[in-house]
């Protein structure tokens, strides 16, 4: 009878059939459900008990039949049990070996770097440890084991035991003994470090004495180390990237530049090798590394850095200076320019003409050196700035060659231009200012060096780029010279002699400007017959002026002209050049005065020559800002060629509806500038 089936009968006998329960019957109820809690945890036991017991049936099958050596050792190094690989590996049988301990078997050298790990691993700093030691057999000779050891602990995590995997790698050992043996005369070289490395833990296993040298550790020491524990933090992931492709079989080996910690702390700069040895099956087991102590070639490499941003340093002090000193020079010279052109204007005698040509000749030929020297220190320096604007290579051409036939006709000689058809109609964006200074250089060199027939100077279309050429009946240059005359300072002539007159820049520059532009220039000659210089430039198409704007930019338009110039002598010129005309024009020195001046009287024209540039900026920034506070749009201004360029970045907010005026510049070439502004809205270049 159950539980339940008691429980019904003793409640009829006492209660009477009442349907009020006694407490006997809870109690029997309370007595059933622990019964049945009981069967439950009797249940999951014998379970618990069933697996544990397959498990163990599982472990001693698998730890009495594994084909490695297997091994229970307890805290204190000895064996609790063995299986028979380890037994077969060594040579004791079960009974010996469950009486020694480990430290007795193995190897002398390898103990004190087991006995460290057994120590990590007790201390909680290691879960396990993996390495690689020798083992001493029953009969005295050594046996190469690869040992993984973990611990065992109870419930509560207190350690109980070790339980030890040995693997037999003694002929593996004997094949990278045999591969050391064959390495032996490389390693024996002097400078250059050698090691083999186990791919999985990082330990050096093998290594010869340079690289202990080079580490500043001993032999001893080394091997407690891997190569990742000495590798420079800041460069170990870009180390253990190219580790870990050749561990995937991505790559077959590695080359990178890295920085070793030296045992003293000093830094190793080492260039390393390193490639992979796979086994039988294919996987990476052993990494061979050549290591090359580069420290002092990236010192050497440092001082010459630090050696070169000196020279780029002294370079842009050299810019800096002889773009004051050209500014000082060419303000000066271009006034004396000035008013010799306007003193050649008044009634002279001949002698005193004479005179007057002298100067003005002189002083262009000066101005023409300054130019250069102060072109070729900022290309030098990389500071040169090419401008923007539309032009056509037709007008260019045209111009250009006008203004030299005169150079020409002194000479008897025939200057032509010839424009291909194929030249497109559109307006070109591009340096115009530069291609004109390219063009009159190989001009005038051409006009030099030719004493009788004629210089033609084309342009045509090849595909993508306008080819510029200008071909002479001159003397020709000899074939050894043909690219040693685009060298800096370098004159010489058909002969090989050299040139007296000039600087030695012109073609560097033309050449710099050129190749700045995306061309490239170069002649073909020949000795006694003449020389042709031919440059490309790449087709940029530009938005051209329509036909009703080209019609309103003839006739001339009297323009309200305010000059703002800190240089009295560059005033007196500007003053110069438009008394006579049909312009008005009031001067002032700086930004203060012009608002001011700007607030009582009406200006269409702002001519701004101030030096130094940071400071011509802040004067067209004041007077801008100025014209937004009073709702009026910006001026039209003409700025001075002794603004430099590159000092433009950060001030492009203001530079609005201008252009600029190339010093040096005659009074034709202002008053034609100031022609076209009148008649045309100056869009940012």
């Amino acid at each position: 009878m159950d539980t339940m089936h008691l429980a019904e009968k003793v409640h009829m006998r006492i209660g009477g059939g009442g349907d009020k329960p006694t407490s006997l019957s809870h109690a029997l109820l309370e007595l059933e459900e622990k019964n049945n809690l009981l069967r439950e945890e009797r249940r999951r036991r014998n379970q618990v008990e069933e697996a544990l017991l397959l498990s163990e049936s599982r472990f001693e099958s698998s730890f009495e039949s594994a084909a490695h050596g297997m091994a229970l050792v307890s805290l204190e190094g000895r064996f609790m049990r063995v299986n028979p690989s380890l037994c077969n590996l060594l040579g004791y049988s079960n009974e010996e070996l469950v009486n020694m301990d480990f430290k007795s078997l193995t190897y002398p050298e390898d103990l004190p770097m087991d006995q460290a790990y057994v120590r990590q691993v007790l201390g909680g700093a290691l879960p396990y440890y993996r390495m690689e030691k020798r083992y001493i057999h029953k009969q005295g000779h050594v046996i190469w084991g690869l040992l993984c050891a973990s611990m065992v602990k109870d419930r509560d995590q207190n350690p109980l035991y070790f339980i030890s995997q040995i693997q037999d790698i003694t002929l593996r050992k004997y094949d990278e003994a045999n591969l050391f043996e064959e390495l032996s005369l490389f390693y024996d070289l002097p400078f250059i470090g050698m090691s083999i490395t186990a791919a999985q833990t990082k330990q050096w296993l093998v290594f010869n004495n340079h690289l202990c040298q080079m580490l500043g550790y001993s032999r001893e020491e080394m091997v407690h180390f891997t190569w990742s524990d000495l590798t420079h933090p800041d460069d170990l992931p870009e180390n253990l990237a190219h580790y870990n492709r050749m561990l995937r079989g991505e790559t077959q080996g590695f080359m990178l530049d890295k920085r070793y910690i030296r045992k003293d702390g000093e830094i190793l700069h080492t260039l390393v090798n390193v490639q992979a040895l796979k086994n039988n099956h294919g996987q990476v087991e052993r990494l061979i590394s050549i290591i090359l102590d580069i420290t002092e070639r990236k010192k050497a490499e440092e001082m010459l850095r630090k050696a070169k941003e000196q020279a780029e340093m002294a370079t842009m002090a050299k810019s800096e200076f002889l773009s004051v000193m050209s500014h000082e020079i060419r303000t000066p010279m271009n006034v004396v320019l000035g008013m010799c052109s306007m003193l050649q204007e008044t009634e002279l005698s001949k002698e005193q003409r004479h005179y007057a040509d002298m100067m003005q000749k002189s002083g262009k030929n000066l101005l023409h050196l300054i130019n250069d020297i102060l072109d070729y220190s900022r290309m030098e320096a990389g500071r040169f700035t090419l401008l923007e604007q539309p032009y056509h290579p037709r007008t260019l051409l045209d111009e250009t060659v006008m203004i030299l036939q005169t150079m020409a006709k002194e000479k008897r000689l025939r200057l032509t231009a010839m424009v291909d058809p194929s030249i497109p109609a559109e307006m070109m964006l591009g340096d115009d200012h530069r291609l004109n200074q390219v063009l009159v250089n190989l001009i005038t060199n051409a006009i030099k060096f030719t004493h009788h027939g004629h210089i033609q100077v084309g342009v045509t279309r090849q595909g993508t780029e306008l080819l510029y050429s200008v071909t002479d009946t001159g003397i020709g240059i000899l074939p050894e010279n043909l690219e040693a005359i685009f060298h800096r300072f370098v004159q010489v002539t058909s002969t090989g002699s050299h040139r007296k007159n000039g600087s030695g820049l012109g073609l560097t520059i033309s050449r710099k400007l050129v190749e700045l532009m995306g061309g490239k220039l170069w002649v073909e000659s020949r000795k006694g017959e003449g020389s042709t210089f031919m440059f490309t430039i790449p087709i940029r198409y530009a938005t051209a002026p329509t036909r009703t704007e080209e019609a309103a930019q003839r006739g001339c338009t009297p323009r309200r002209v305010l000059l703002v110039d800190n240089s009295v002598e560059s005033q007196i010129q500007v003053e110069a050049y438009l008394k006579r005309t049909i312009h008005t024009f009031t001067t002032v020195f700086n930004s203060k005065e012009a608002i001011a001046t700007m607030g009582k009287e009406g200006f269409d024209l702002l001519l701004i020559n101030i030096h130094p540039p940071l400071e011509a900026y802040t004067v067209i920034q004041h007077i801008r800002q100025w014209e937004k506070e009073v709702g009026l749009p910006p001026m039209q201004m003409i700025l001075m060629n002794g603004i430099s360029h590159p000092h433009i970045l950060g001030f492009q907010e203001w530079l609005t509806n201008y252009r600029i005026m190339h010093k040096p510049f005659t009074k034709t070439k202002l008053l034609q500038l100031m022609e076209v502004m009148s008649k045309k809205v100056a869009g940012k270049l």
